[in-house]
């Protein structure tokens, strides 16, 4: 994800500035995704360290799989808006990182 928010270092005109510019969708899109993964990969290092147990109703554990599932889909709709590697990498991650969050969704309620 960090590729896409690579820009090549020329000499451009202001105009030529404001329009090379990253629009608020295309970073709204990454930096949700990217936030979405972070949460997911702390929940998950926290249950391998023993911080906290999994079991189904444990509020730590639902309230981050609802906000997470919530920053995918914010992503995702986010991305809808955005265009070039913004979006492609924004639509890819979203869909990955819901789809980490369903499953851990499910393993929840097995548990």
């Amino acid at each position: 994800m960090g590729v896409a928010f690579v820009q090549p270092n020329s000499p451009y005109s202001v105009n030529e500035l404001e329009q090379r510019r990253p629009s608020l969708a295309k970073s709204l899109t990454l930096i949700l995704a990217c936030v979405s993964q972070l949460l997911y990969l702390a929940l998950i290092a926290a249950g391998q360290l023993h911080w906290i147990r999994f079991y189904p109703g444990n509020p730590v554990q639902v309230w981050a799989i609802f906000v997470g599932l919530f920053l995918s889909i914010s992503a995702f709709v986010a991305s809808l808006f955005a265009s070039g590697r913004q979006r492609a990498a924004g639509i890819v991650g979203a869909i990955i990182t819901a789809f980490l969050w369903l499953m851990s969704a499910v393993a929840s309620a097995a548990v």
